[in-house]
């Protein structure tokens, strides 16, 4: 049993570290799109200024992403994703990721979906498609990318349900090893 749940914890613990990473890679790129087709448009398309609306919201997505990299290093620091018996350290290194897992997508489609909403119900896609095609742009009303974070964060919570599973799960195997070593039985 200690195998399965050894293997689950690896996997678990590599998970969390690449929804991290895609967190931070999504929230440099999602606002790419909107920034070539109207980042430069100025009062020329009419609800252009959603790419300055969303800078600060960008900008402090970028440092929680990096902060959520940080966060999910310190498994690997605490060497959570290989250890047999689990230390204060890694309760404290999972529950930073537990946290980090769900807050990311709460954040993101808190304010994305609003950015979505806005960019679907003010800009003109007459004078979008205009001022596309004068910089040589293809033009969309799509805001796919904005929505994109709905299925990071659904796997981001994925892994959160992972990480607290895997600490019920060790806990369990460490009470019962615990027991055997107290009967004085062999642990194997």
């Amino acid at each position: 049993m200690y195998k399965k749940q050894l293997r689950f914890q690896k996997i678990i613990c590599l998970l969390a570290i690449i929804v991290a990473a895609v967190w931070f890679v999504y929230s440099l790129g999602f606002i790419t799109t909107i920034y070539e087709q109207i980042g430069t448009a100025g009062s020329i398309v009419p609800g252009s200024q959603i790419y300055k609306d969303m800078q600060p919201f960008n900008k402090q997505f970028n440092t929680y992403g990096l902060y959520a990299i940080l966060i999910s290093v310190l498994l690997l620091v605490t060497n959570t994703q290989i250890r047999r018996k689990y230390y204060v350290s890694n309760y404290i290194a999972t529950a930073a990721n537990v946290v980090v897992a769900v807050a990311m997508p709460i954040y993101a489609y808190s304010n994305l979906s609003k950015f979505a909403v806005q960019y679907k119900t003010t800009v003109d896609p007459e004078m979008l498609k205009m001022w596309c095609e004068m910089k040589g742009v293809n033009p969309s009303m799509s805001t796919w990318l904005l929505d994109l974070n709905v299925v990071i964060g659904a796997v981001s919570i994925l892994v959160a349900i992972g990480l607290v599973v895997n600490v019920i799960w060790k806990i369990s195997l460490m009470r019962g090893e615990k027991k055997l070593i107290d009967e004085g039985k062999e642990v194997a």
